[in-house]
């Protein structure tokens, strides 16, 4: 059963990022469990084993998953404002950059523990 997933690769905006996490989903019953954190960290250390200097996910401002992403050590980078839904919603972009990247990364090894966890 997959539980979650997560894709990511080149920048999709052109902004000044080499690399973009372009979403991570898990079902609700598995937040909380450090699969969304592993999902994110083998995002990030594909990229970065390909050469991505710089690194940046866009997220909804009133989403818990900022404070993740800060405490992954995201910077806020940048907003933006969509229309979902008819309604106007802020977005932030965090960025790593190569330093950041390293720092994320450093105690992260793969998990044979964490079956179905996976890229797209």
């Amino acid at each position: 059963t997959t539980v979650g997933f997560s894709s990511g690769g080149l920048e999709r905006h052109a902004e000044e990022h080499e690399g973009e996490v372009y979403a991570i989903y898990l079902l609700k019953r598995y937040h909380y469990k450090g699969i969304g954190k592993e999902l994110f960290l083998r995002s990030v250390a594909s990229m970065h084993a390909d050469h991505f200097t710089s690194i940046m996910v866009w997220a909804l401002a009133d989403n818990p998953t900022c404070e993740f992403y800060r405490r992954m050590g995201g910077q806020e980078f940048s907003e933006k404002f969509e229309s979902i839904g008819g309604e106007k919603l802020k977005e932030i972009s965090f960025r790593w950059t190569e330093k950041a990247i390293v720092e994320c990364l450093k105690d992260f090894r793969i998990s044979n523990d964490t079956l179905g966890v996976g890229l797209v």
